[in-house]
């Protein structure tokens, strides 16, 4: 029912002949090239190649793609840009619609954000998580810890505006972007946006 009242509706052809005489009773015939809703599927590594069983099917089924893994950031800073490059020149060679997944989330990051974070069972002495637990401990008080989670929020900050913005510059062909990925589960914002509970 929703596709029959948000995706059709009808419409009227008026055809004319090259003079702009209205044809009554025309037979036309209509084929649609394109469609601008998008309709896609992830892809990977292997399926960027041009090389891979599934190509024919995304190239014949689907009008976008989204980057399983090959835009991580965690993926592009051990493994370099090339699998980002592939996938990216997979999706304008065949003219697919190419989103971006993602942009940050706290499992994929850097090695410089994971060093400032810490661990969160066995953190190093100054990080986020060590500051976190050693006020969950009584150690240290609330405004004690909100004091220094403080001083590295602009370290945190600059590495994830530094990232996203030379991602974006690196790939202006990904046609949008997922920004936050699983943001209620991401530990590292619970340092960032530190608070009493």
């Amino acid at each position: 029912k929703r596709i029959e009242k948000y995706r059709k509706n009808d419409v009227n052809f008026v055809i004319k002949n090259q003079n702009g005489r209205i044809i009554d009773n025309a037979t036309i015939d209509i084929v649609m090239k394109n469609n601008e809703f998008k309709f896609g599927t992830a892809i990977r590594k292997a399926e960027a190649t041009g090389k891979n069983k599934y190509d024919n099917v995304t190239r014949n089924l689907f009008n976008a793609v989204l980057s399983e893994n090959g835009l991580k950031w965690g993926i592009i800073e051990q493994e370099g840009m090339q699998i980002a490059k592939d996938l990216s020149n997979f999706a304008k060679e065949n003219s697919l619609y190419l989103r971006g997944h993602f942009l940050y989330t706290d499992r994929a990051n850097s090695n410089e954000l994971k060093e400032l974070i810490g661990e969160e069972n066995n953190p190093n002495k100054g990080t986020m998580s060590y500051i976190y637990n050693q006020y969950k401990s009584g150690n240290i008080s609330y405004e004690e810890a909100k004091v220094l989670i403080n001083e590295l929020k602009d370290k945190f900050e600059n590495i994830v505006y530094e990232h996203i913005e030379q991602q974006i510059k690196n790939f202006p062909e990904v046609d949008e972007w997922d920004v936050i990925n699983e943001v209620i589960t991401n530990q590292y914002f619970n340092y960032y946006l530190f608070n009493e509970n």
